[in-house]
């Protein structure tokens, strides 16, 4: 079952989207290759931690030592990580909330039952939109903070290669895989920060992605 991008995607075309193998199986794939990612990306974090480790003994005094900058650079995508783990918990509180009462309740006839039914409606989907305006503020939090991270990681890169490239000829294969390492995984916190962005985009809608085609 394919889904098109649409500027007005109906209540109907959402449920059928959620009830669909296929989509459902591919959301499932996207999650698990993002789990193992993270998992990759802090064991990459760990190699070049020992590897600095390393390059800081071997050089001169005289020059602050890189690796405690790259330690403290590590604990903030932990913590990146530790709070994107949080959000993806809203979001499927947000989808199941949404699935399985707003869209039951909204397909309805709002003008059909009694007062007090109808303001039961009025504030359930009050409570919805309180939930989801928390979730925006957070993801945005979530998003300011990746960024961050990337622009700290980018001048780490930076000034690595730029003392690399002033180091003894003795070390310099070992100085330019290290850099390569570096590049890798500044490309992959990018890559996360980029969705975290995305993520934080969707969080701004009152309707789950889907909504948007």
């Amino acid at each position: 079952m394919s889904f098109k991008s649409k500027a007005n995607l109906s209540y109907s075309d959402a449920v059928r989207a959620f009830n669909d193998e296929t989509f459902i199986s591919n959301l499932n794939d996207a999650c698990r290759h993002l789990a193992r990612s993270s998992v990759k990306l802090i064991q990459a974090f760990d190699t070049i931690s020992d590897e600095l480790n390393t390059v800081d003994i071997r050089k001169y005094k005289s020059t602050p030592p890189m690796r405690p900058l790259w330690l403290s650079i590590q604990q903030d995508f932990k913590d990146v990580i530790r709070q994107h783990q949080t959000s993806a918990g809203l979001i499927s509180g947000r989808l199941k909330m949404f699935y399985g009462l707003i869209l039951p309740m909204v397909t309805r006839d709002v003008h059909k039952g009694s007062p007090r039914s109808h303001n039961e409606k009025i504030h359930v989907l009050k409570s919805y939109m309180n939930i989801s305006s928390d979730h925006v503020t957070f993801t945005h939090n979530l998003a300011t903070t990746a960024l961050k991270l990337t622009r700290n990681l980018n001048t780490f890169h930076t000034e690595f290669a730029k003392m690399s490239s002033q180091g003894e000829k003795s070390g310099q294969t070992e100085l330019q895989d290290l850099t390569h390492k570096l590049s890798h995984v500044e490309g992959a916190v990018k890559q996360y920060e980029i969705l975290l962005r995305v993520e934080s985009y969707f969080a701004n809608q009152s309707l789950p992605p889907i909504y948007l085609g």
